[in-house]
């Protein structure tokens, strides 16, 4: 709930409690797939905010992204690369669950692109 209202004190109280301590920006990009600096940005945005006429709102920031589909994986391949180190330490550091947590994140995604929505 942290990362969805962009509470920033209590993502680093739940990062430590987690292992990845100053790493919160890290985890949130990777829980997200957005860099940390958008997942702010959309909050400041009422984006990340559900209900209440909220979605279309959320739905418009998402198709005005730069670069549409094609740029948002060229962008993750990017961050990937570059931070690779880093998120090779964190999934070393969090409880063995959250790597799993991740990947079925991951696996939701997917599925959801495909169905359309």
């Amino acid at each position: 709930l942290s990362i969805v209202t962009a509470d920033v004190p209590f993502m680093k109280k739940t990062c430590e409690k987690l292992n990845a301590g100053e790493m919160f920006p890290l985890l949130a990009a990777m829980v997200t797939a957005r860099p940390f600096d958008e997942v702010l940005d959309r909050r400041a945005a009422g984006a990340m905010i559900f209900g209440g006429g909220k979605v279309k709102k959320r739905r418009r920031l998402k198709q005005n992204r730069k670069g549409g589909k094609g740029g948002d994986s060229a962008m993750l391949r990017h961050y990937a690369v570059k931070y690779m180190g880093a998120i090779l330490k964190l999934l070393e550091d969090v409880p063995r669950d959250l790597p799993l947590l991740l990947k079925m994140n991951d696996c939701l995604r997917h599925i959801d692109h495909e169905l359309g929505r």
